[in-house]
């Protein structure tokens, strides 16, 4: 996540003293940098899987 070396730092410019500013902009706002990427590896990786399956199965027969 892009704010984890400055919340560890204790960086005075990150305000976390907000529920606001610590849940949604810190943690929702990240995480979506992190959940659709995998979910697009994730997608990707089944289109290639399954396109290999069918290929090695056309080629068996």
């Amino acid at each position: 996540m892009t704010f984890c070396p400055e919340w560890l730092t204790g960086s005075p410019s990150l305000n976390t003293s907000n529920a606001l500013f610590l849940w949604v902009y810190l943690v929702f706002m990240n995480s979506i940098w992190v959940v659709i990427p995998l979910w697009l590896m994730v997608d990707s990786y089944n289109h290639i899987a399954g396109s290999l399956r069918a290929a090695a199965k056309i080629k068996g027969n």
